[in-house]
């Protein structure tokens, strides 16, 4: 009998100490435990996913002012998008030549698009989809067509190629390797860039035009866009070494309003002992430059706010960002409901409602299995007497209490 009542009191102090450890339903501000964890609100993975247009060409001054002989590659150009030229992606073009040919390219294309159309969609023409028409030919059968009520052909200009000089191909890998190693961003993949802007009949240079990056923007999936300038470059050599020195303009363009997001400059340099060791510091220069841009990322990234899309499914709340993200157990965090998004005419950009809930704390931050484990969080709601409703969309944000206190300085 005295053990079967030793073990019930053992069974509600249990009980007892277990809510002892659960959040207060009314605040968070003075003794739940996100003190411990306050710190690694820092890296939640913000998730902004960047387009980088192609790196600018760098001036005439300072292609002049490279000695010629010492880094001959920086005179070759990579065809990134070879167009409707009969250049192959990827082809490196070399030589003393190589301005030359690409100017004849744009000559022929410039020519093309002078007399001639490509049929993207034949409509009721007798038109072959992707063949060559002379505008003549095309304005006379559309004029036949659209006067006996029939579909007309649509059609597109001929596209120029995208030559890059290699120094800018580094550029870009050091930009790419910086936004991915800052842990905050991801990075449109290339070749799918490629294939959409195909599809839109665009080249990279729409991603520079304001008046087409958020539409181009918005196809990409992208938030942000990001547009690198190199601004001056110079080797030479010293007494007894060799010194590089790069200059680099970086800007993101926040898709959705078209605004600057940020805008920062960077001059790295890198010397090496010894005369004419240019392809060594050369390649040293460029881990050193995406170091740089990594770190400056991530003091942008700590002023960024963090939120995260949640589901209320079979009564638990799913909350789209998991240990992958950054995402730790415990944490707490303000749950609201997301309004439908409607465009503002005043601010001219797309405003959402959203009505406050109250607050959560996460039980699991690796939901799944395998590899898809650490994706998603379930969380519990600190007011049990709050219903959720599974048809409504819902963002879960760092509380304001908790922002206050956190120093996300890098």
């Amino acid at each position: 009998m005295n053990k079967n009542i030793i073990i019930i009191l053992l069974f509600f102090i249990g009980i007892s100490f277990a809510k002892s450890k659960l959040p207060s339903a009314k605040s968070i501000s003075k003794d739940w435990k996100y003190r411990d964890l306050k710190d690694q609100y820092c890296d939640l993975r913000k998730n902004f996913v960047i387009a980088i247009s192609d790196v600018n060409d760098f001036s005439e001054r300072d292609k002049k002012s490279i000695s010629k002989g010492r880094h001959q590659d920086l005179g070759k150009y990579i065809v990134v998008d070879p167009g409707d030229t009969d250049w192959s992606k990827q082809e490196t073009l070399s030589g003393r030549g190589s301005d030359r040919e690409i100017e004849n390219k744009k000559n022929e294309i410039n020519n093309l698009n002078k007399n001639y159309v490509i049929i993207t969609n034949p409509g009721d023409s007798n038109f072959d989809r992707n063949s060559r028409v002379t505008q003549d030919e095309y304005r006379r059968v559309n004029a036949e067509l659209k006067e006996s009520g029939s579909r007309p052909a649509e059609s597109r200009q001929f596209k120029y190629a995208v030559v890059k000089s290699s120094m800018e191909e580094l550029v870009r890998s050091s930009l790419e390797t910086g936004l991915n190693a800052s842990n905050q961003f991801s990075v449109v993949d290339r070749s799918s860039m490629s294939s959409i802007m195909d599809e839109m009949g665009m080249q990279y240079s729409g991603l520079v035009d304001p008046s087409s990056q958020k539409e181009l923007g918005q196809m990409l999936g992208a938030d942000l866009i990001c547009l690198a300038d190199i601004k001056s470059y110079s080797e030479r050599n010293g007494k007894d070494e060799t010194k590089i020195t790069i200059v680099v303009n970086l800007k993101f363009t926040n898709v959705e309003t078209g605004e600057i997001f940020e805008q920062f400059e960077l001059k790295v340099k890198k010397e090496k002992k010894g005369k004419n060791k240019f392809d060594k510091t050369r390649g040293d220069l460029m881990t050193k430059l995406g170091k740089s841009i990594a770190k400056e990322l991530k003091k942008l990234s700590g002023s960024m706010s963090w939120d995260a899309k949640a589901k209320i499914k079979r009564g638990n709340i799913y909350v789209v960002a998991g240990a992958d993200d950054g995402v730790q157990t415990n944490m707490v965090f303000d749950l609201y409901i997301s309004g439908e998004e409607e465009w503002d005419d005043d601010l001219e950009m797309m405003m959402g409602t959203e009505e406050y809930v109250g607050e959560v704390y996460v039980n699991n931050n690796a939901v799944g299995k395998g590899v898809k484990a650490g994706r998603l969080s379930t969380c519990e709601i600190l007011d049990s007497s709050l219903r959720l409703d599974s048809e409504l969309q819902y963002t879960v944000r760092v509380p304001n209490i908790i922002k206050e206190k956190l120093n996300c300085t890098y």
